[in-house]
């Protein structure tokens, strides 16, 4: 029955079946809020790949900044803000293209989670390396996950070790949960902080 307002969001925005699973079916959202809310500088998050916000519209920050590469993703994702999110934080949602645009501005906290396992490791790296030195502020961390198994589903996994090599961040492991999606199998999405 909790998938029923997201089945008649995702009809009306025209969404893929993805954005049908409501926050309670992804544990890593709500384990990445408790970490994120916990910081003492809490002013500027941004959420890479935001999805329809089930992070970013629950972080208690001044300023959100969500970063999403569809439109009609973005269309919904401002929609639920503006219906159902109740705290009166500077929100915003812009059009992004990954591998083609660059980041603005500095943020305490840079998320980027369940998508990046599309992209290839070396490119992952580059762009983490970017937003590292570019976006974060001193003791800003940047959010990540990785796929325990790659396989056919989950073709790159970004390990620690290879994404920190050029940062010297200090990496944390928030949280880790098992990916029920597909039965049978023993994978797990872990995901971890760099702290700059």
């Amino acid at each position: 029955f909790k998938r029923i307002p997201r089945y008649i969001l995702a009809k009306f925005f025209k969404l893929k079946p993805f954005h049908t699973l409501h926050p309670g079916e992804k544990p890593y959202c709500s384990s990445i809020i408790r970490y994120v809310n916990q910081r003492s500088s809490r002013k500027d998050f941004l959420d890479i790949g935001s999805g329809l916000g089930d992070i970013a519209r629950n972080v208690d920050y001044e300023r959100v900044h969500c970063l999403e590469y569809k439109q009609e993703v973005i269309d919904a994702t401002v929609f639920l803000h503006r219906w159902f999110s109740f705290n009166k934080i500077s929100f915003r949602v812009t059009k992004f293209n990954f591998h083609e645009d660059e980041v603005e501005g500095r943020y305490d906290v840079i998320v980027l989670c369940n998508w990046t396992h599309n992209i290839p490791s070396d490119v992952f790296r580059s762009k983490i390396e970017g937003l590292y030195f570019n976006n974060l502020h001193q003791n800003g961390e940047i959010i990540y996950d990785l796929i325990s198994k790659v396989t056919d589903h989950y073709p790159f996994s970004h390990k620690v070790d290879y994404i920190n090599e050029n940062l010297n961040a200090e990496p944390y492991e928030i949280s880790v949960h098992p990916i029920t999606r597909f039965s049978g199998t023993d994978i797990f999405r872990h995901v971890i902080s760099l702290k700059k």
